[in-house]
């Protein structure tokens, strides 16, 4: 009796083992089936309003073309790896320690209010999909890590306010980019918060590889159907360098009126 009651326990741990790893690999499965699906929802919006997206982007250059040209003209120019936190390169001794820091906040918050408008037509299905992603469940922590950064850094993009950027350089400008105003500040933290999250995860196609191992064969074509969409969608939800080198020529390059008035008084000091 003894036995058959040893046994009887025996058979129920041995059970409940071999059923733990089945458990973790049904939430892993089922988690895949809903990250692939809601990701193909958020890239196929993001294609069908492409010319929106694109024209948000080229806009709010073209507003500080129309409104302050080379309002950073007469500031240090930064380069945008300094701005997102890599070290400053060697050569950079253009002014003085603190108007290179003020360069550094103007460029972080003009790139982040550039990712802002980037997510404005397609804000509702954006945060729709980030909060979805909080709602999975993984076994596997790199998975979980992954996915969690690439939700908070889209969250924590869509909660940035950014400050009127015409109105704070022309304020610094005034005192000779000594200083950037509190706000500008405050919301070019923020920016880098949130670029620092993206930058710590992946990709969104490079999550989907990441869960391949959990879809079923149905799940396998869908995703041959993002990865598809995905190649047109990428260039749409990341800011190229095409256009953060146009964002930095309209900003730091010296408005035309102000470069020839400026020709004029170092010529005026020569003689």
């Amino acid at each position: 009796m003894r036995t058959a009651v040893v046994c009887a326990i025996l058979g129920v741990a041995i059970a409940g083992a071999s059923a733990a790893p089945a458990s973790a690999s049904r939430v892993d499965r089922a988690s895949a089936r809903t990250f692939l699906a809601d990701a193909t929802t958020y890239v196929r919006i993001s294609v069908s309003r492409r010319l929106r997206l694109e024209t948000a982007v080229h806009g709010f250059i073209e507003h500080l073309e129309s409104f302050c040209p080379g309002a950073l003209g007469h500031a240090p120019a930064p380069i945008v790896e300094h701005a997102v936190g890599a070290p400053p390169p060697k050569a950079a001794t253009e002014g003085t320690p603190a108007q290179r820091s003020t360069s550094r906040i103007f460029l972080t918050m003009a790139l982040g209010e550039l990712r802002v408008v980037g997510y404005a037509p397609i804000r509702a299905p954006a945060l729709a999909f980030a909060n979805e992603l909080t709602h999975l469940h993984w076994t596997k922590p790199v998975i979980a890590y992954t996915v969690a950064n690439f939700s908070q850094s889209i969250l924590a993009t869509l909660a940035l306010s950014p400050p009127d950027f015409c109105a704070d350089a022309r304020a610094s400008a005034a005192i000779g980019f000594a200083a950037a105003p509190a706000e500008a500040t405050q919301f070019a933290e923020a920016s880098s918060a949130a670029t620092t999250l993206a930058n710590k995860g992946r990709s969104l196609i490079e999550i989907a590889n990441m869960v391949r191992p959990f879809l079923a064969k149905r799940g396998l074509n869908t995703l041959a159907r993002f990865r598809r969409l995905w190649t047109h969608a990428k260039s749409l939800l990341q800011i190229s360098d095409a256009t953060v080198f146009r964002l930095e020529r309209t900003v730091f390059r010296p408005h035309p009126e102000r470069r020839a008035i400026h020709i004029r008084l170092r010529r005026a000091k020569q003689a």
